[in-house]
């Protein structure tokens, strides 16, 4: 358990007490500077939806997670956290383990990871469901497990399936069905939608809406898009540096912030939103009267299908696309449209049944190794979580200069050329001898472009490159992108569900589903002027700012 300091003293709470609050929550983890969480206060009322707001490293989750008792043992939590005027803060693992899914119970971001890979969904369903009714037996635990994959939108077929064969979107409403079994009073999601596509969005969040109303709970909604919190919330708490900045309801935050920091946020989020203005014609020529550049990636009529357990997923139907020297292409569409494949095989990591993919101008499928080694050279990859895909036992040093390091380029060359990619993302030198735990989400995905710029390509392929970053440090990545493209003459491939990253980075859009590109343009078409049904629903669900 967390070293847990004494109760505040009462703060002249009303007399009917909310049905959850805390109260100068302070959460201090070992050789930190300074505390996580400062003095934090707020309450929810049965019924309400409260969203705890802020951008990286506020303290939002550390909130969340000390009102569960699931932070690590050795952060030293004060304050208190009561629920229907009991006190949780202090309660051992035992006591706490009644408290956790029937009285409270959390949503996690990561559905897929958050699942026991080794079992079956509606068996994970229906072990929860015994453990809440001990009494019940194996037969209606299976059906009461149906019924709530029910609730949730999900597919009778869906409980026999592992949590690798589910979408995120899947994935994160068996979390909600898992979540609502025992009836708790109050749910805490943590980023149920980050990483979504917006459709896919829309659908979680509506499952998160059903299953809140079927048991009756109250919401804290713990998460950095205030798309999401202009439709879900009724009240908005805003976290800065582990203090609260603002507690408001939610029209008043959008309308009238009073803290520079929500000003800030709703700034941002606006940027690139359905509110905003329309994406700007490009300047200079049209694009019908500029010379028509060389293509560098080229796919055409290519086509992949996935064979599991006797079915077949058809990835990409004929699908047909040209990036151009110099330009950005998104690739754009719903989880399982087929973008992540067009990515692999771009990348030369999965080969096509049918079609061929062509590389500076080379088929990709006839390349000899020394042809695949200047090929992973020229074209490199920014993946989607650079925590993942960032080695925890390296120095940042060693992270960027490792295709160096396998190039064998002299130790004081890799040494220059290692600073100079970090100086083009706008990371200090100091930084090289950091971990990534010790760095921020924008800080990694910084390294990681480095990481991709070290080798000096001609292209980045970019997949979901701010998918997990708050509207403030997406927009300051999405600006070093440009400006990279600009200052180095890069051509860029983007696989994005966010058409904030549409807007600010492409030239070109197509749009995938169920792997068939429906439509294709430059930007300004596609998105001020979309033919095609599909996109407009795309465009349609993206989450608006108020304002």
């Amino acid at each position: 358990m967390p070293c847990v300091t004494p109760s505040i003293p009462d703060r002249g709470r009303s007399v009917a007490e909310p049905l959850l609050a805390v109260e100068g929550l302070t959460v201090t983890f070992p050789r930190a500077a300074r505390p996580a969480v400062r003095d934090v206060t707020w309450q929810v009322a049965p019924g309400e939806v409260l969203a705890l707001v802020g951008r990286s490293g506020s303290g939002k989750t550390t909130n969340a997670l000390a009102v569960m008792g699931l932070l690590p043992p050795r952060a030293r939590v004060a304050g208190s956290v009561r629920l229907r005027g009991s006190e949780l803060l202090g309660l051992d693992d035992r006591a706490m383990s009644a408290v956790r899914g029937r009285r409270v119970a959390m949503v996690f971001s990561d559905g897929v990871n958050a699942l026991t890979p080794v079992y079956r969904v509606g068996a994970q369903v229906a072990a929860a469901v015994r453990l809440h009714a001990p009494g019940l037996g194996r037969a209606a635990a299976r059906e009461r497990a149906g019924e709530l994959l029910d609730l949730v939108g999900l597919a009778a077929g869906t409980a026999s399936a592992y949590p690798h064969e589910l979408s995120g979107g899947q994935a994160q409403r068996v979390l909600i069905a898992l979540a609502v079994v025992g009836s708790p009073q109050v749910l805490l999601a943590d980023e149920p939608t980050s990483a979504l596509d917006v459709t896919v969005q829309a659908q979680v969040l509506a499952a998160l809406r059903r299953a809140r109303e079927a048991v009756g709970a109250a919401m804290v909604l713990v998460t950095h898009d205030l798309g999401v919190v202009a439709g879900e919330a009724d009240r908005v708490v805003v976290l800065d540096d582990g203090a609260v900045v603002e507690d408001a309801p939610v029209h008043q935050v959008f309308a009238a912030p009073r803290s520079p920091v929500t000003g800030a946020l709703v700034a941002a989020a606006r940027v690139g939103s359905t509110s905003a203005a329309p994406v700007p014609a490009p300047s200079g020529p049209a694009p019908d009267e500029r010379p028509a550049a060389e293509p560098v990636i080229e796919l055409v009529g290519v086509s992949h299908v996935y064979r599991n357990r006797g079915r077949e997923v058809r990835a990409l139907d004929e699908v047909t696309l040209t990036l151009r020297a110099g330009r950005t292409l998104a690739l754009v569409g719903e989880s399982g449209a087929g973008k992540t494949t067009a990515l692999r095989a771009v990348l030369d990591l999965v080969a096509p049944q049918e079609g061929v993919v062509r590389v500076m101008g080379r088929d990709v499928a006839l390349l000899d190794r020394p042809g695949r080694a200047a090929l992973r050279r020229l074209v490199q990859p920014v993946l989607q979580d650079p925590t993942a895909a960032l080695d925890p036992r390296m120095a940042v040093a060693d992270l960027v200069g490792e295709a160096l390091t396998v190039r064998r380029v002299a130790p004081h060359e890799r040494s220059r050329r290692v600073t100079e990619a970090l100086e083009l993302v706008g990371l200090p030198p100091e930084l090289a001898a950091r971990y990534p735990h010790e760095l921020s989400g924008g800080q990694r995905q910084r390294v990681a472009i480095a990481r991709a710029l070290v080798v000096r390509p001609e292209v980045l392929v970019l997949d979901e490159p701010v998918s997990a970053l708050d509207p403030q440090v997406r927009g300051q990545v999405l600006d070093l992108v440009a400006d990279l493209r600009e200052r180095l003459g890069l051509s860029c491939f983007v696989v994005a569900h966010d058409l904030t990253v549409v807007r600010r980075l492409a030239d070109d859009v197509a749009v995938l589903r169920h792997g068939r590109v429906v439509e294709a343009g430059t930007a300004a078409q596609v998105l001020a002027a979309p033919r095609h049904p599909y996109t407009r629903t795309l465009l349609a669900a993206e989450p608006g700012i108020p304002g």
